[in-house]
Parts: structure tokens; C-alpha cells; sequence
């Protein structure tokens, strides 16, 4: 299905960058045709021998449009040299604007086509389909994280079925509930469990024979993944290095420069301004048919931003005047376990706020908060003071950098209850931040809200629900969609008492 959806994407920017040109009397249509398919052909070839159909690449969205960069860069320059080799002798010529326009456009369209490739499939998974199925050796504390993590991001299409090690082991970090056996078994298990991945957690390294056993299970297809044990560190910063032939990993520092904090401000103001102007005439109408209801249009609500400094954030209000008044009644139908409070389809928002929350227009006002320099685009969801209170002094960190609309935690796990991800996610964003960094979770945002509409359209529920995987208390009190950062209730377990 990618192949195909490659090609006419391809297609679609190759031929008419190259039908252009005919008024030129340089080419005739079949024959911009002909240098058209075979622009698309050249370019599936390379995408093909670049990875660019082999998941392991394209789960990462940097590495995947680096690649697509790089297909269309050797696309470009291919058809350089086929313009000296293959079309010249036929009396057909290429010129090198036209060759530069449509690698661009190439680009610029695959990236388009993959992102929507993505937010289809990612939809997909979240309800289990597409996922590999993948036993962990290793039944430690840093398997258990794993499995957690594995858990949490279910739409990188991996579904842990079991773990091999130490039964005491598995039992002390709760995994005695996927234990299988312990790793001497491991070549027995997967051919009986019928998985087709293992992931070897930094523990397994120590087991005698570990090579040796990677390497028959490599022999038998197996597709294997290693951890390095280290979490909080971008894959971008890794240097792959050796010593004596011994694999080994480099850590680049991470050193954000003064340029890089310039041109996110640039960012942040050009997306706010170019977005209010675009869509002032809907948000009017979103107003207008608010204020219908007799409420207030706006949400506002008091966080904390950067250096601890509290700030009103503003969205437009989806839910009743009264929602506040009304959680406890609602308790008894809370989807979710332990103290969030979470219903798909919750009774107080209104029929104009599900709108607003499917389309996420609801989050629009706040780049008035980006404008006046309190927020980003992208960063930490701002957090409540309450919530505060409860974070330790290294969840604090989060307030080194402006909170954001979206960020890393509402695209990787915005819909799972744990508390683990959004602390690991928004210590990942604030230790790793980049402009590009910034540009790919933007890219995200659009995925993750086109897979909502898409599970909307297939009358699917709007967000997912993982069981827990995390024993830790979440204090976290929004449950808005992804890329959202404000509700319109408490949902800390706390402050439910309370209300009641």
C-alpha cells in the first residue's frame, strides 16, 4: 500500500513539473511522460536501497524525512546523469530548474503522503492491529521499563507477549504475569510462541553466551533490538563508535545556542500570527455560536510557565457552565482506573465544544499566550499549581523551558494513564530540545489530530485507553485530546473528594 501510495505521489510531482514545459517545443507530452515515470521509477529504486520500507527506519519521523531528503537529493542528481547518458541520445532534454522543482516537490509531497500514511496506521495500532509480536530477555528493573515504555507507545507496532529470565526477578518487578521461562530457553519459546522480535534489555548483556545466542536467533529470522540501558538521550546524539572492534556508543552534549532559542521565538511568532489572521473569521463564528449557550467564550485557568511564574491560559470553553459542579455524579462512569478521570463521551461538553475538540481549534486561543511570550508552540504541557506541588525537584526541570500547546508527551502517549511516560517524556523534551525537534512534534500533532478524525469517521472512539503501566499517582488533571493542554474540571483524585 506504500509502494503504491509512493508512486503516485511521485508521479503527481514529477509530471506536471515536466508537462509545463512544453509550450518550449522542447519535449512532447509523451515524452515528458516517459521522463516523468522515470523520475518515479528512479526515485522508488532509491527510497528502496535508502531503507525508507523497512519500519525500523520510518518509526522515527527525523530519520524518516532525512531519508526522503536524501532520496530526492540522489533522484535529482540521477536524473542529471540521465539527461547526459539515456535522454540526450533520444533527443530529449532536461533542464536543471525543472529537475530542482520537482525534487522538491517530491519532497515536499512524500512527506505530506507519509505523515497521512502514518496517522492512518498509527489508528490502526492503537486498537492492536499491525503489531510485532516480541518476548524481552531480561526480567529485571530495566525490563520492566521496557515493557512499560513497549506498553505506552503502541503505535510503533511492537506488543510484548512475554519475558525471559529469573523467576524471583520477574516476580520482585512485576512481570511475573509475562513470565515464560528463563533465558537459557529462549531459542524454544519463540519458535513455540510464534513471536517475531526479541528485545534484550541492558541485564541480558550479562547472560553467559549472549552473542552466541543473538546470533542463532538472528540465523532464525528473528528481528533483534538491544537497549543500552540509558533513557533521556535523543537518538540524534548518539555516535556510533567502537573500540577494538567492541561496539560502543558516544554521547554529544546537548548545548541549545543562542540562534536556536532565536529562531523558536521566530517560530512561534510567524505559526501564531499567520494562524489567527487565517482562521479570524472561524473563530468569530466559533464565538458567536458559544456565547449562544449564555456562558463565557473563553476557558480561563491559572499554570505554571517558565521559572515557576504563574500565568491564565486561555482556550474556548467546550464544556457546560456547570462541569465542575457535576464531576462527582460522573464518577461511576470513569473509563479510566486509578485517579484520572477520563470519558470518551462526557454528558457535559457541548455539542459545539466536541467540534472544537475533535478539530482542536478549541486550543486556538492559546497563541495568545504565545504572542505575549508565556508559551511556545512546543513544549511541557503548563502544568497546574496543585500538580506542582507533587512533582520533585527534578519533574521541575520541565520549568526550565516555556510550557507549550503541544509537545512531546501529548504526541507519544497523550491517551495512556501513565505517569512514568509524561514525566519521561517532558524530562526527554527539556534535556533534548531542537528546532528540528520542535518542527517533527508539530508534524506529529497534525498526524495524531488526523487519526482522531479518522477514528471519529470510522465510529471509533476519539482517544484510546491503555491499562495501566504505572503504579505511580498521576497528578495530572487534563484529559482534553491530543495536543490539547486544559479541561474544564479537576481529576486528581484529590481534588474529586474535594469537589464531592
Amino acid at each position: 500500500m506504500l509502494v503504491a501510495a509512493d508512486l503516485a505521489v511521485m508521479a503527481a510531482a514529477w509530471i506536471p513539473v515536466l508537462l509545463l514545459t512544453i509550450g518550449d517545443g522542447d519535449r512532447r507530452p509523451a515524452e515528458s511522460l516517459f521522463v516523468a515515470l522515470s523520475a518515479a521509477g528512479l526515485a522508488l529504486a532509491i527510497m528502496r536501497y535508502e531503507g525508507l520500507y523497512l519500519s525500523r527506519l520510518c518509526a522515527v519521523r527525523s530519520i524518516e524525512v532525512r531519508l526522503i531528503t536524501r532520496s530526492s537529493i540522489y533522484t535529482a542528481l540521477g536524473l542529471v546523469l540521465a539527461d547526459r547518458v539515456v535522454f540526450a541520445p533520444l533527443d530529449t532534454h532536461l533542464r536543471l530548474q525543472e529537475i530542482a522543482i520537482g525534487a522538491v516537490a517530491m519532497l515536499v509531497l512524500l512527506v505530506a503522503e507519509r505523515s497521512v500514511y502514518r496517522a492512518v496506521l498509527r489508528s490502526t495500532r492503537q486498537s492492536g492491529a499491525h503489531a510485532r509480536d516480541v518476548v524481552v530477555l531480561g526480567a529485571g528493573s530495566h525490563a520492566a521499563r521496557l515493557v512499560s515504555v513497549i506498553g505506552d507507545h503502541p503505535d510503533y507496532g511492537m506488543k510484548v507477549v512475554g519475558v525471559l529470565g529469573e523467576l524471583d526477578d520477574a516476580r520482585s518487578n512485576g512481570l511475573d504475569h509475562l513470565w515464560l521461562g528463563t533465558i537459557d530457553h529462549t531459542e524454544r519459546i519463540t519458535v513455540e510462541s510464534g513471536v517475531t522480535g526479541v528485545v534484550l534489555s541492558a541485564s541480558a548483556s550479562e547472560f553467559p553466551g549472549i552473542t552466541a545466542l543473538v546470533k542463532r536467533l538472528q540465523a532464525r529470522g528473528l528481528h533483534v533490538q538491544v537497549s543500552n540501558g540509558l533513557a533521556g538521550f535523543d537518538v540524534q546524539r548518539i555516535r556510533q563508535l567502537h573500540i577494538a572492534r567492541e561496539p560502543m556508543i558516544y554521547l554529544e552534549q546537548s548545548k541549545p545556542r543562542r540562534i536556536d532559542h532565536l529562531t523558536k521565538r521566530l517560530i512561534d511568532v510567524s505559526i501564531s500570527l499567520t494562524v489567527l489572521t487565517v482562521l479570524s473569521p472561524v473563530l468569530l463564528l466559533i464565538a458567536a455560536a458559544i456565547k449562544s449557550d449564555g456562558g463565557p467564550v473563553f476557558f480561563k485557568q491559572e499554570r505554571v510557565g517558565r521559572h515557576g511564574k504563574h500565568f491564565k491560559v486561555f482556550k474556548f470553553r467546550t464544556m457546560v457552565v456547570d462541569a465542575e459542579a457535576r464531576l462527582a455524579e460522573l464518577m461511576k462512569d470513569n473509563e479510566r482506573s486509578g485517579p484520572l478521570f477520563k470519558m470518551d463521551v462526557d454528558p457535559r461538553v457541548t455539542k459545539v465544544g466536541r467540534i472544537l475538540r475533535l478539530s482542536s481549534l478549541d486550543e486556538v486561543p492559546q497563541l495568545f499566550n504565545v504572542l505575549s511570550g508565556k508559551m511556545s508552540i512546543v513544549g511541557p504541557r503548563p502544568a497546574l499549581p496543585k500538580e506542582v506541588l507533587e512533582f520533585d525537584d527534578d519533574l521541575r526541570r520541565r520549568e526550565l523551558v516555556k510550557p507549550g500547546i503541544t509537545g512531546l508527551w501529548q504526541v507519544e502517549a497523550r491517551d495512556s494513564p501513565s505517569f512514568d511516560a509524561y514525566r519521561r517524556l517532558d524530562l526527554f523534551y527539556v534535556d533534548n530540545w531542537t528546532v528540528p525537534g520542535d518542527l517533527d512534534i508539530m508534524l506529529d500533532t497534525f498526524e495524531h489530530l488526523l487519526g482522531r478524525v479518522v477514528r471519529a469517521v470510522k465510529g471509533e472512539p476519539t482517544q484510546v485507553s491503555h491499562a495501566p503501566m504505572s503504579t505511580v499517582t498521576d497528578p495530572i488533571a487534563d484529559v482534553t485530546p491530543i495536543g490539547g493542554v486544559l479541561d474544564e474540571q479537576p481529576t486528581s483524585l484529590a481534588m474529586v473528594q474535594r469537589t464531592a
